[in-house]
Parts: structure tokens; sequence; C-alpha cells
């Protein structure tokens, strides 16, 4: 257990109670304190002026990944009408802020899990963008469908690896770990 930064409990109160203490905040305190992530705890993230619902607690959205899917985006608006597949997807962050900030662009999902496939549909709903969104083992729902881009945030670290408590106790072990060296599913993806 440890004792929550100020910061964090401002965020809380703001993003989880638009800024009204609740009575349910010093339960939310007690779960910032036992490690669970500001995120899971307020239930949802910022991501490219997108709302990003995590109820079904995928992979949080990290600022690396919003960083590359901005540059990703640049990039899909110098080309005509992109179709993107966004593979291991999660909440759908990534292939949300293509629907949203490319206009024209096709969007399809691809998630193995089927909480997050659900997850996905609902934030598509709530930041009112379209989407294809299949359930299965990366490329299969796909057989069929040829993309310009492919843009997925896989699962990339290695097992056995020690990762920060709040990480290895509350993140999604799928959406983490691949393999001895990290990259068995990476190296699916590029074959």
């Amino acid at each position: 257990m440890s004792i929550p930064s100020a910061e964090d409990v401002k965020a809380l109160i703001r993003d989880k109670y638009d800024g009204v203490e609740s009575s349910a905040l010093a339960g939310d305190i007690a779960r910032l304190a036992a490690g669970e992530p500001l995120a899971y705890v307020i239930g949802w993230v910022p991501f490219l002026g997108l709302r990003i619902d995590l109820s079904s607690r995928p992979l949080i959205p990290r600022p690396e990944t919003e960083y590359w899917t901005e540059v990703l985006i640049g990039e899909l608006k110098k080309r005509r009408v992109p179709r993107v597949l966004d593979l291991c997807a999660g909440s759908g962050a990534i292939g949300l802020a293509v629907a949203k900030h490319v206009p024209g662009a096709t969007v399809s999902f691809g998630e193995l899990e089927l909480a997050h496939t659900a997850q996905i549909r609902k934030n598509l709903e709530l930041n009112g963008v379209g989407g294809t969104v299949r359930r299965g083992n990366l490329f299969a729902p796909f057989f069929d469908e040829r993309f310009d881009v492919i843009a997925t945030n896989p699962p990339y670290v290695p097992e056995g690896r020690t990762l920060e408590e709040s990480v290895a106790a509350h993140e999604p072990p799928v959406a983490l770990f691949a393999g001895p060296a990290g990259l068995s599913v990476i190296e699916r993806i590029a074959r």
C-alpha cells in the first residue's frame, strides 16, 4: 500500500466525479493506494481528442502510443482514402484516432479478447466514429481483405521480465507478454 499522490486524487475528482467529491471517493483512493492504475480507477483516458473507455480493462494506452498514432495520422492524411487495420486493438485507441482524424479512412479493428471487442464497439459509439470490429487471432478474421496500413501495438515483453507492480498486477498479461524474447506475436505479424 502506498499513499496516492495529490495529483492523482485531483485527477480522480476532476475526471471521474466532474470536480465534485463523492462518497465513493474513499474507495477509489483505497484502490489507488493498493496500486491499481489511475486510468482504471477513473475508467477512461483521453487519447488524441477522444475519450477511451477502459471498462473491459484492456491495456492502458500509453503516451508513446499516442505520439506514434499522431505521426501515423499525419502520414495517412497524405494518402487517398486509406484502409487501415488496428490489429491487437485492445481499447481501439489507435484505430479510433485514425477514424476521427483521417477523413475518408476506413478502419477495421482486430482483437482476440471478446470483452475488448465489445469495448471497441462502445468506444466507437462514445466517440461518434465508425469502424468494423472483428474477433479472432491476428489476421484470421480478415483473411479475404487487404489494407493499406496495419497499425498495431502487439504484446512485446519477454516472458519472465519484471514489470512495475501496477502493470503486472492489473494490466492483461496477454497484451504484454510474447514468448521468451518478446517477439512471438511480432514475428507472426511480420510473416
